[in-house]
């Protein structure tokens, strides 16, 4: 039976933010139903575990004493998510600075306040563009900014707004470039692992604007750098070279773009990797190091659970054990809730595995539940590996070695569209 919308919903709040919510849905000013409040109160104690509950039990708990109505139930369940979604907004107008922003336009020139919407509008466009670092989305804010301005019926110095709209449409030209080859070393980093087409004539327009504009920009000579990398088949000396400029720009670059960078140097550490186990293991687990010291990992509060087994796997082949340890221990909170215990288990047995406790990583890998597809793969190929270490060992495991390959056996044949990297 799928679960509820307001399951997933609140699934996704913080510990900390349960205090908010419950002073959130006791002000008249958001809802002035009580029923809101009194399902969440019977709720709450079972954060973030919502699936547990049956609606019956809910009901009990809601309405005591009265025989139990899906209909009824179901609206109260409407609308709480309706309350908990406008909470969502709240706190994200309190974090993220451009929704403050364009509100704060939106406030002045709704209510016809244009002295204080084009002093606002001024003193946003000056910070936006005064960034260290001006990203697209900033230069394309800023432009929005200039142009509402401009276009405002009461605006007086045309003239002088279509300068500076100019100017900014200007860099914009520069920043299209960069996202163009952001995009561009995407695709080629897709095609190493999916085989997708590529679309020639952009990669060929983008590369060769690039050149030119790579002194105007830090990130388009990386960037540009980066796809040569791709369709060159990554030569030592260049892949080095390029991996130095980035290091060089470091913190310069805002972590999601260095987080974007990373990925892509992972991808032609992998493609180096196959080409040379020895010499590619070591570029990998340096470019995952490099993430975890700077928190490249982490999204919104969120690490990948195929990141996150990818590094122990990494580490764990190197020997450094206590590191991988130390990464489990300090990402685990991260993970995403239904993914958190099988990753987090699948990465211990990993890493006990390539400390050669067999029969350690064996019994670590029956918790697993082996609900995704990857984590079958994963799982049965470990699964088979330390039955043989065991065998090995002790010599006693032959029919569940056998029984385990033959299972493993059908796995495969049963999924011929697995790619040939994960066969």
């Amino acid at each position: 039976m799928p679960q509820p919308k307001l399951y997933r919903l609140l699934e996704r709040l913080d510990g900390r933010e349960l205090p908010w919510l419950d002073k959130f849905l006791a002000s008249p000013f958001f809802s002035s139903s009580p029923w809101p409040q009194s399902l969440w109160e019977c709720l709450r104690d079972a954060h973030p575990r919502y699936e547990a509950l049956r609606k019956e039990e809910v009901f009990g708990r809601l309405c005591p004493g009265q025989p139990f109505d899906s209909k009824f139930l179901n609206d109260r369940y409407s609308e709480l998510s309706r309350l908990v979604e406008s909470f969502f907004f709240q706190q994200a107008f309190r974090r993220e600075e451009s929704l403050q922003r364009r509100a704060r336009r939106a406030a002045y020139r709704r209510r016809g306040l244009y002295p204080l919407f084009s002093k606002e509008c001024h003193r946003q466009a000056s910070y936006l563009l005064g960034q260290p670092y001006r990203s697209p989305g900033n230069l394309a804010e800023a432009l929005e900014i200039f142009d509402a301005h401009y276009i405002h019926p009461e605006s007086k110095s045309h003239a002088d707004e279509g300068a500076e709209t100019s100017q900014v449409m200007e860099q914009l030209d520069l920043h299209f470039v960069l996202l163009k080859l952001k995009y561009a070393c995407d695709q080629l980093a897709r095609r190493l692992s999916f085989n997708e087409p590529l679309d020639e004539r952009f990669l060929e327009a983008v590369l060769e604007e690039a050149p030119h504009l790579e002194e105007r920009h830090p990130a388009i000579g990386l960037y540009y750098r980066l796809a040569r990398l791709f369709i060159e088949g990554c030569p030592d000396e260049s892949f080095q070279q390029t991996k130095r400029l980035f290091y060089d720009l470091g913190e310069l670059l805002p972590a999601a773009e260095q987080s974007f960078v990373l990925a892509k140097f992972v991808a032609l550490a992998y493609m180096r990797f196959n080409r040379n186990q020895e010499r590619g293991l070591g570029e990998v687990y340096e470019l995952f190091q490099y993430g975890e010291k700077h928190r490249l990992f982490i999204f919104d509060g969120v690490i990948s659970d195929a990141t996150f087994l990818n590094v122990c796997t990494i580490a764990a082949q190197t020997g450094d054990f206590d590191w991988a340890r130390q990464f489990i221990q300090k990402n685990e909170a991260f993970l995403p809730e239904a993914a958190k215990p099988d990753a987090v288990i699948l990465g211990r047995a990993t890493v006990s595995f390539a400390q050669e406790d067999y029969s350690g990583a064996y019994h670590q890998l029956n918790e697993v539940y082996k609900k995704q597809s990857a984590y079958k793969l994963r799982v049965r190929s470990l699964y088979v590996r330390c039955l043989l270490g065991m065998h090995l060992a002790e010599l006693r495991h032959e029919a569940p070695l056998h029984s385990a390959l033959e299972a493993f056996g059908q796995y495969i044949r049963r999924h011929p569209n697995l790619s040939k990297g994960r066969k």
